[in-house]
C-alpha cells in the first residue's frame, strides 16, 4: 500500500498539536517534509538508486549522480564486444568492478594509463576513474548503485512517500523538530534533534535486516559442536 505524503503531513501536524494548521501552514509542513526525508537519507542508507551511464572511448573520468550520498557499487556491461556506438541492452549482464585505493591507482596508471575493458575503479570526491579506460563507446554500458536523496516535493497533491514506509515515524518526528524551530522553540528543538540522531541507526539496521530470518537460519551456531553426539 502506498503512503501519501499528505497523510504524513497530517500526522506531523497532529503530533505538533496543530491539526488545523493555525500555527504552521500546510505549505510550511511540506517544506519540513522535504527537510525531514532528505535529512534521513543524508544520514542513513535508506534510499538506493540504480542509474546507467555511457562508457566513452578514451575517457577514464566520470561524474557521480547529483543526488548521490554514498556510492554502493560500479559495474560495466559484459556486452562490450562490438562496433563503436554499441548499446548495452541486458540490464543484468554486468560485472562489478573492484575498488582501488590511492596507491594502487597510482601504481596502475603511473607510466601509462591502460586502455581496454574496465576492471577496477578509483573513487575521488567528485568523480571516479575507470581502470582501464574504455576503448569503445557503449551507451548505458556503465551502471552505478548508490544511496541518495529523495526528490524535493512542491505539492502535496497525489505525492507518494519516497522512503521505505517504516521510516515515516522518524520523518514525522523530524518534521515536528523543524516546526519547533519555526515556532522559535529552539532549545526544545535542539534537544529533540540530538535524541532523533541517536535513535537513527535503528533505521539503517532495519534496512540491513530485510532478510533477517533467512540469514539467521543460515548463520552457524555459536558452538559448532552443539547438537552433535
Amino acid at each position: 500500500m502506498s503512503l501519501l505524503v499528505e497523510q504524513v503531513v497530517t500526522d506531523a501536524a497532529m503530533k505538533f498539536g496543530d491539526p488545523v494548521y493555525q500555527r504552521i501552514d500546510q505549505s510550511d509542513w511540506l517544506r519540513h517534509y522535504n527537510t525531514a526525508t532528505r535529512d534521513i537519507a543524508s544520514h542513513w542508507d535508506v534510499l538506493e538508486h540504480r542509474v546507467f551511464f555511457t562508457l566513452e572511448a578514451g575517457n577514464d573520468a566520470y561524474g557521480y549522480p547529483a543526488d548521490m550520498v554514498r556510492l554502493s557499487e560500479i559495474a560495466v556491461s559484459t556486452e562490450l564486444v562490438g562496433d563503436p556506438g554499441l548499446q548495452a541492452v541486458d540490464e543484468d549482464a554486468f560485472d562489478d568492478l573492484g575498488e582501488l585505493f590511492r596507491d594502487e591507482f597510482r601504481a596502475s596508471t603511473r607510466r601509462r594509463y591502460p586502455t581496454g575493458t574496465p576492471k577496477r575503479y578509483y573513487a575521488r570526491q567528485n568523480w571516479f576513474h575507470l581502470i582501464p579506460k574504455p576503448d569503445v563507446q557503449v551507451v548505458r554500458g556503465g551502471r552505478i548503485h548508490y544511496f541518495g536523496l529523495p526528490d524535493q516535493l512542491f505539492t502535496l497533491s497525489g505525492a507518494l512517500y519516497q522512503l521505505p514506509e517504516f521510516t515515516q515515524d522518524a520523518a514525522i518526528e523530524r518534521m515536528v523538530i523543524a516546526a519547533l524551530e519555526q515556532d522559535e522553540r529552539l532549545t526544545e528543538a535542539a534537544q529533540k534533534y540530538q535524541k532523533w540522531l541517536a535513535e537513527g541507526p535503528f533505521i539503517e539496521d532495519r534496512m540491513q535486516d530485510r532478510s533477517k530470518d533467512r540469514r539467521e537460519n543460515l548463520r552457524p551456531p555459536d558452538d559448532p559442536y552443539r547438537g552433535m553426539a
